[in-house]
């Protein structure tokens, strides 16, 4: 070759740009070019080296790795806010008190529910005193005590063992169950938080069995197998 391609480097040379000629310089160097063979393309992200749209697509995601839950939430049945709420918790990006406070937006990372621990993701959704008392009203009606957390769990992990301890006809409910429920945990973490309000647990248990419905009344009927349940043990509360 004589390293005739470096004629055609023009511009400023500025140091990215030596930088990346030195780079392809040194790639360079080990290529050898065949007279008697032609040039072609080679697509290195398909087995055959054909460019296909396919491969470029999975070409984007090289080198990344799946967030467990992704495909369960996914499928799951529930309000795209809450969606949104929950493929947040799941990447730990909620605002918490803790991570707050990691940022330097506030001085102290109490749990707004409990004061007795430091606010992250998992303590709020499944360690917290205040949610599992939720967790344990909730799921007592309709015979799941034995899914209540029991402290703070990564939340990933813990949802997709729970899920699994459900009959597989059972799991849609389950999953939008879960989406509920932290969803009404987080909106009580708010209220505390911005609006000084506070709920006791009953109450917030009441509030999320009123929303399951109007879940329902959506077109989410999924919850529908439990709303039955929480009618006749919370309206008496």
């Amino acid at each position: 070759m004589s390293n005739r391609w470096t004629r055609d480097v023009q511009g400023a040379l500025t140091v990215q740009v030596l930088c990346q000629f030195l780079r392809i310089w040194n790639i360079l160097r080990e290529v050898v070019l065949i007279d008697s063979q032609a040039d072609r393309f080679v697509w290195r992200w398909s087995p055959d080296g054909r460019y296909t749209a396919s491969s470029t697509y999975r070409a984007f995601f090289n080198g990344s790795t799946s967030l467990p839950g992704a495909k369960e939430l996914w499928c799951t049945k529930a309000p795209p806010k809450v969606k949104f709420f929950f493929w947040t918790a799941l990447h730990r990006r909620l605002w918490t008190a803790e991570r707050r406070k990691r940022h330097g937006l506030q001085d102290n990372d109490d749990c707004a529910l409990c004061g007795q621990a430091s606010e992250s993701v998992e303590h709020l959704l499944l360690g917290c005193v205040f949610t599992r008392e939720v967790w344990t009203i909730l799921l007592n009606p309709v015979g799941l005590a034995a899914l209540v957390p029991s402290g703070d769990e990564p939340l990933p992990e813990w949802w997709l063992a729970q899920r699994a301890k459900v009959d597989l006809r059972c799991r849609p409910t389950f999953d939008c169950f879960m989406l509920l429920l932290c969803w009404g945990i987080w909106k009580e973490r708010n209220k505390r938080t911005f609006n000084a309000q506070n709920s006791t647990v009953i109450m917030v248990t009441q509030e999320i069995a009123a929303e399951a419905e109007d879940w329902v009344q959506a077109g989410f009927s999924c919850i529908s197998l439990l709303t039955p349940f929480w009618s006749r043990e919370l309206v008496t509360e």
